[in-house]
Formats: C-alpha cells, sequence, structure tokens
C-alpha cells in the first residue's frame, strides 16, 4: 500500500469531524444523495485512512495515535437524512415564500415564449416551485433539502422575468380565450 497524505493522522481526524457533521447536520456538498449515502462513503474513508496511519506509524517507526484506536462508525441506512423535520419546516417555507413571489405570480402569466432555450428555461424556473410542491407530497428530503435558501430560487424568478419580452405574455385571442 502506498502512503496517500503527508499527514494520514490529520486526515483521519478530518474524516471523523466529517462523519460526525454529516450525521448531525445532514450534508451540503453533495446535495442529490440522501445523508446516509455520504456518511458510509466516508466510513469508508476511515477504514482507509486507518490503514494509512498504520503504515504511516511503521514506516516513522512511532507508536498508533489515539485517533487510530477510535470505533470506526457504524454503516447507517443509505437513506437515512439528518433534520428531517427541519427540511420539511424549510421547505413548507419556501414553497409559501415562492408562491407568494410578485416576479413568480408574473412568470405564471406568460402565455408563449416562441424562443425555445428561453422557453426551457422558462419551465425549469416555473420547475422549482411545482417540483417542491411534489417533493412535499412524497416526502422527498433530498429535494426538499436544496430549497433551504430560498433567496437563490428568488433570483431566478426575478433573472427570468427579466429575460421575457411583453410578447411573452401576450398570446392569440381564440373563442375559448387566449390560446398557448
Amino acid at each position: 500500500m502506498i502512503l496517500i497524505y503527508d499527514n494520514p493522522i490529520a486526515e483521519l481526524e478530518k474524516d471523523f469531524a466529517r462523519w460526525n457533521e454529516v450525521k448531525k447536520h445532514g450534508c451540503c456538498y453533495d446535495p442529490f444523495y440522501c445523508d446516509g449515502v455520504n456518511l458510509n462513503l466516508i466510513r469508508g474513508h476511515i477504514i482507509a485512512g486507518k490503514q494509512q496511519v498504520k503504515l504511516y506509524c511503521a514506516k516513522k517507526n512511532i507508536p498508533l495515535p489515539e485517533i487510530y484506536h477510535r470505533e470506526t462508525p457504524p454503516e447507517v441506512d443509505n437513506n437515512y437524512m439528518a433534520r428531517p423535520d427541519e427540511i420539511r419546516k424549510a421547505a413548507r417555507l419556501a414553497l409559501s415564500i415562492y408562491e407568494a413571489d410578485s416576479n413568480y405570480q408574473k412568470l405564471r402569466q406568460v402565455v408563449s415564449v416562441k424562443d425555445g432555450n428561453k422557453k426551457q428555461k422558462l419551465q425549469n424556473v416555473l420547475g422549482y416551485v411545482s417540483n417542491l410542491r411534489r417533493a412535499i407530497e412524497e416526502d422527498d428530503l433530498v429535494y426538499m433539502r436544496l430549497h433551504d435558501r430560498p433567496k437563490t430560487y428568488l433570483k431566478s424568478f426575478k433573472s427570468m422575468l427579466e429575460e421575457l419580452a411583453e410578447e411573452d405574455f401576450q398570446g392569440q385571442l381564440s373563442l375559448f380565450g387566449v390560446a398557448p
């Protein structure tokens, strides 16, 4: 086995700290997976890190440090999510903020966008709200967690609105109202 780090003891300490952080607060750097998946990945890093520390200490002829003897964290259910109730509450709040946002309300009034790229972007931006609503209904904590900072999505509503032209809000009249 080849040494990967100059100081594998410090790396092992970081991995233990990171495992504890994700277990308690959840994972923000890998938002599309459940926290359990990331915890098990970090656990694998800890196991490999212990092997690195053992090799390092043997090579330096020094005793194994205390961190080496620390119990390896248990394997967790891949579907585990930290703070599920906080995530649910934040998602419901974000949804209410989005639905009340004047820019979002105006985007919902768009009738026809001729530019294909702009049309796709509009669908994506409007999808933030409909997808969040679906995630709340289905208790999809991973997707709901993406909305813990509503300001980012509010900026998207505003930015999309600024890209639209007046004709995007006007459609052809038909016998049944405005045609899409």
